[in-house]
């Protein structure tokens, strides 16, 4: 009930009507009733109090609380850890908790939530499910490695040598994405031609994931941009892949609301990555084509609006819509104009009472230091999701090392224009 009513909400133009208040108190109510319920003396049923877990998750997924959402998942995951669950449960519920499990990593303090061991491969695969289980915690896995080594891309370890033990993890990833690689195209080579619909979606989803991991498993102690061009193709493929997919699908409009994350933040990828200007374009287009208008606790919305403003400033393009600038195609962007990473969080209201956005780009001088660009863009509207919703990742510097570059006021127009 409570799920429901949010998602209503979620769907309705106009969250400030009586009818959505009184849906809010609604869910409001059913979701305290089903806390109470699982706190009393009585121990509750593992399954029962596993798939409660996975709804309390979705009700705060839904409003874009993402320390609770974590919270709920932590919790989850506790139980799965200590409570000998049945086979049914690891063989269902675990996958789905380990996915969720990223979500520290992107919106959260970065803690992993357990149950992180390396994988065990098979040969073979038998399905596309054990294919997606696999990839899904050696995703974790370069996730989790990625943000540990942040300081020998930003930090202090600039340019040092990495310790044995990161090298190590490093080897592991590469050498089970290898192993990944080598069973799915076995299990390919074993299974009938033709791909349905189904099964080329979770195809095309496999290997959006496999390329992400190849892609950051290679490139977490790089200080030049440049480095990410080795992994054009891989961003190619992605995109192509996304385009097939796109041209199987019937026109309608996208959904509003995923659980789980789609292909949002891997296409987002793709197009602050991928420096080829044509990539990126299509990158941003099928978002728009394939993504929910909230993916997890990923707002689409969000991240074409960043990723859109990374192209912009990449390529030199300034106050021009897509359809009408002026550039060389097949020139890549200098390694000093491109965007090293990006922060996002709320700006201060400006002389009207007006909210919004601040980003902070992280850019590099010419004798190779940092140097921060913040710009202010307006928030959509009321169904956007919250502070951070990008899901980047967000690194600690000392602010008094880098010279700060004053903020611009990027317009309304320009933030609407993706």
């Amino acid at each position: 009930m409570t799920i429901s009513s949010l998602f209503e909400n979620l769907q309705s133009k106009d969250n400030s009507s009586t009818v959505a208040t009184q849906r809010s108190v609604f869910a409001l109510k059913h979701y305290n009733a089903a806390i109470r319920e699982l706190q009393t003396p009585h121990k509750p049923d593992i399954i029962l109090a596993l798939l409660t877990c996975l709804m309390f998750v979705c009700i705060e997924v839904l409003q874009s609380n993402g320390d609770v959402a974590i919270r709920h998942c932590h919790h989850g995951m506790n139980l799965i850890n200590t409570s000998n669950p049945p086979k049914w449960v690891l063989h269902y519920l675990l996958p789905i908790f380990r996915r969720m499990s990223i979500l520290p990593f992107y919106f959260g303090d970065s803690q992993p939530m357990g149950y992180s061991e390396s994988p065990t491969i098979p040969e073979c695969f038998s399905s596309h499910f054990q294919a997606q289980t696999s990839i899904d915690a050696i995703y974790n896995m370069t996730i989790q490695h990625f943000r540990r080594t942040a300081d020998y891309r930003l930090g202090d370890m600039r340019n040092e040598p990495a310790t044995p033990d990161v090298l190590l993890e490093q080897y592991e990833i590469h050498d089970l994405l290898e192993q990944w690689k080598s069973s799915f195209d076995k299990f390919e080579a074993e299974t009938p031609q033709g791909l349905t619909h189904t099964s080329l979606t979770s195809r095309i989803w496999l290997f959006h994931v496999y390329e992400v991991c190849m892609v950051l498993s290679r490139v977490q102690f790089v200080t030049d941009e440049t480095d990410y061009d080795a992994f054009i193709p891989n961003f190619t493929r992605m995109v192509e892949g996304a385009r097939k997919l796109a041209g199987l699908r019937a026109r309608s409009t996208p959904s509003e609301f995923h659980f789980e994350m789609g292909f949002a933040p891997y296409l987002f990828f793709a197009a602050i990555k991928c420096r080829v200007l044509e990539t990126r374009i299509e990158a941003l287009r099928l978002m728009g084509v394939l993504c929910a208008a909230q993916e997890s606790l990923w707002n689409s919305h969000t991240l074409q609006v960043v990723a859109q403003r990374i192209v912009d400033l990449e390529h030199g393009i300034s106050g021009q819509d897509v359809d009408s600038f002026v550039t060389q195609y097949g020139v890549l962007p200098p390694d000093i104009m491109r965007v090293r990473h990006f922060v996002i969080g709320p700006a201060e209201s400006g002389s009207d009472g007006s909210g919004g956005r601040e980003l902070t780009f992280y850019m590099t001088t010419k004798d190779g230091g940092l140097y921060l660009k913040r710009e202010r863009f307006p928030g959509k509207g009321p169904n956007e999701a919250a502070e951070g919703a990008p899901g980047v990742f967000e690194v600690d510097l000392e602010m008094d090392k880098l010279s700060l570059s004053e903020i611009e006021t990027w317009s309304s127009t320009r933030s609407g224009s993706v």
